[in-house]
């Protein structure tokens, strides 16, 4: 997981077992095997944010600022936080939580822009991340 974000982190645990009978794996007859995975208990964490605007039009400079709150003595610093735009650029932009969690991200709107959400990845593989969707209107979207 080196140098991967850490977005779309499953809190599950996969468990395999194997047992052989005799002992020698020259004779996978006797040998049973099993396979499971189990949902783990992540901790929740919050954000809370501040847009400069609600109301963009193709050009306007979004920025987005806020703090990533995560349960007590689990430090916050290196969390990625992730602005979405559209409905298929959830990495567009992203950033990463100072020591203290606050953060800032800004974008260009672009006229095809109609998903705002933002997304949060804390390093903790205990720590839940938080989707949450941003009250913006894109006012340059085609009408239909």
């Amino acid at each position: 997981m080196t140098g991967s974000s850490l977005l779309n982190f499953q809190h599950e645990v996969q468990i395999t077992a194997l047992h052989d009978e005799d002992g020698d794996p020259n004779t996978p007859q006797d040998g049973y095997y099993a396979d499971t995975t189990v949902a783990a208990n992540a901790q929740s964490s919050s954000v809370s944010y501040q847009v400069n605007k609600k109301k963009v039009k193709a050009g306007d400079i979004l920025t987005v600022q806020g703090k990533v709150t995560l349960p007590k003595g689990v430090e916050p610093a290196g969390t990625e936080v992730f602005l979405q735009t559209y409905w298929d650029s959830e990495y567009h932009v992203k950033t990463t939580t100072e020591d203290d969690g606050f953060f800032v991200l800004s974008v260009r709107v672009s006229r095809e822009d109609d998903t705002f959400r933002l997304r949060t990845a804390p390093t903790d593989l205990y720590v839940a991340g938080i989707d949450q969707p941003l009250p913006i209107t894109n006012t340059s979207l085609p009408r239909t």
